[in-house]
């Protein structure tokens, strides 16, 4: 069997136009079409990276907000002493004292906070300063106990004792400055 000249040529005409577009055509587009592929899964992986940043940033804003919440009742950005007045009030009620008195003092201006000393002056057994404490320990907001003095004789349960207890909490820029 041969193969006429004619099919030869032919068959070596389709043979070199197929490489001519395969080379011509097919190959830099090819080429191209790899290009574009690395680079949508470069795409691809940056946006994964951004969506992990996003999810670490709201974690990140949940908790700083978390955080916030719990320092503005700390510490509030206002003076008022409303509630705080009305917590130690009910302390001092459950301690079952006598002779309440509850005085706010004037506010001591600071640069970043200020502080609003109280004193409090109550007959009571010893027990009944520990339920105070516990009560004080339990509040939301910031107080520090300055100064305890106790009269009387802490030995003898017949006797109430005088307690006088100077504390301080605080309010400020701090609390309101942060958004």
């Amino acid at each position: 069997m041969l193969i006429d000249r004619d099919q030869l040529m032919k068959t070596l005409v389709v043979v070199g136009l197929a490489s001519v577009y395969a080379l011509v055509f097919r190959l830099p587009h090819q080429r191209a079409v790899e290009a574009k592929q690395k680079q949508i899964a470069s795409h691809q992986q940056q946006i994964t990276n951004h969506r992990v940043k996003a999810a670490q940033s709201a974690a990140q804003h949940a908790s700083v907000s978390s955080f916030k919440s719990l320092f503005e009742t700390a510490i509030p950005a206002s003076a008022e002493l409303g509630p705080l007045l009305v917590q130690l009030s009910e302390d001092l009620n459950k301690a079952g004292v006598t002779d309440q008195q509850l005085h706010a003092q004037p506010v001591v201006e600071g640069q970043d906070y200020s502080r609003i000393p109280l004193k409090l002056h109550f007959r009571g057994a010893t027990n009944a300063l520990f339920d105070l404490l516990r009560g004080i320990e339990s509040h939301g907001r910031v107080i520090r106990i300055e100064r305890i003095t106790v009269k009387g004789s802490p030995t003898d349960p017949a006797k109430p004792i005088q307690i006088d207890v100077e504390l301080s909490t605080f309010f400020g820029a701090l609390a309101g400055g942060a958004s």
